[in-house]
């Protein structure tokens, strides 16, 4: 009787050695899966983040460019002289480009 429990015995525990084999490979497996999908958001976030920071950078870098030429246009008007028609003309177009 002894020996056909240990050979039932013997028999199972290949089995379930490879079932821990399994177990341990589908949890590797799943810690992997785990890293890529974290990685894949953050990196997502990050396109995200760097999307919208050069939207405000273009925004920024169009309101300093027009603060620019609105300050020469107005140099520029003041070298001419408020009576000439050209700058009241000038004056409205800027105004209608800068607003």
């Amino acid at each position: 009787m002894r020996d056909k429990k240990h050979f039932l015995n013997v028999g199972a525990r290949p089995q379930a050695r490879a079932l821990a084999q399994a177990l341990a490979r589908a949890r590797r497996g799943s810690v992997i899966v785990v890293v890529l999908v974290t990685l894949l958001l953050a990196s997502m976030m990050l396109m995200k983040f760097m999307e919208s920071s050069a939207v405000e950078l273009t925004l920024a870098t169009r309101q300093a460019d027009r603060d620019r030429l609105r300050t020469h246009l107005l140099d520029l008007f003041e070298v001419v002289g408020p009576e000439d028609p050209a700058v009241s003309r000038a004056r409205i177009d800027l105004a209608n480009a800068l607003f």
